[in-house]
């Protein structure tokens, strides 16, 4: 009998109702990695928790996921803990996991609704994404991949057996594009298009200024021209957004 494990990561809260739904409906050991929860009414609702009484980070508890679920499944399941992805597109990842032909499944979030806080206002961060995932497409150098591709869709199935392969290294929020371009260079894997609950993306913790380190990270980590990246992916951005994006690569420069 296949034996599969669902690590969550949370900060503060959890979505406790679709956290009851994975509990009742999907033959899983549920596990969660949570950074300072305001109480333990999730206890309930999980097979295994790791309390971080200080806040780890994205990155530190993304990894800290994969670790606990490497320990505990056979198949691997991770993702946050806010349910975004409702059960169909986690039952999408198990059923093509559990085909045993690849080693990771890579979803594709195909109704993306991105935001990102920049002084009083809420900007659609999808533009940015998609820059980010031209920059995944220069590091990977692989043509046949588009900017429409999901450079890191925060909920990934896999192997056990891979796990030290896909490991993230970052500590914040570059952690799923590195664990994306790992499991393309690293392992057999399989692209799958899901979707995600737009109520749950309506509220955001990501800045401008997370978005400035992130896009540093991507420059430093992978040795890439951003610039040059920009100049081939302009049309991306809005006017407003195409000028804050300039500002990111001002200041990416002075840092230089």
């Amino acid at each position: 009998m296949r034996n599969l494990t669902i690590a969550l990561i949370a900060y503060k809260n959890i979505n406790l109702d679709w956290l009851k739904l994975l509990k009742k409906k999907l033959n899983a050991r549920i596990v969660i990695s949570f950074d300072e929860p305001e109480n333990l009414d999730f206890t309930q609702f999980c097979d295994n928790y790791l309390i971080n009484d200080s806040r780890l980070g994205f990155g530190k508890n993304r990894r800290m996921s994969m670790i606990l679920a490497r320990e505990l499944g056979e198949y691997c399941m991770i993702t946050d803990g806010d349910g975004q992805f409702p059960l169909n597109s986690l039952e999408i990842v198990k059923e093509l996991l559990f085909q045993d032909k690849w080693e990771i499944i890579i979803p594709q979030r195909k109704n993306r609704n991105l935001k990102m806080k920049y002084q009083d206002k809420i900007l659609n961060r999808l533009p940015f994404e998609q820059f980010e995932a031209a920059c995944a497409i220069k590091i990977l150098n692989n043509p046949n991949l588009t900017l429409d591709f999901d450079a890191q869709p925060g909920l990934y199935g896999f192997k056990s057996e891979i796990t030290e392969l896909i490991l993230p290294e970052d500590k914040n929020w570059l952690a799923d594009f590195e664990i994306t371009l790992k499991a393309i260079r690293y392992a057999t894997f399989r692209f799958a298009d899901v979707e995600i609950d737009h109520s749950v993306q309506e509220i955001t913790h990501f800045s401008i200024e997370d978005q400035l380190k992130k896009l540093k990270r991507i420059a430093k980590c992978f040795n890439l021209d951003l610039t040059k990246v920009y100049h081939e992916t302009q049309n991306l951005f809005p006017n407003f957004e195409k000028k804050i994006m300039k500002e990111i690569l001002s200041k990416l420069n002075e840092n230089d």
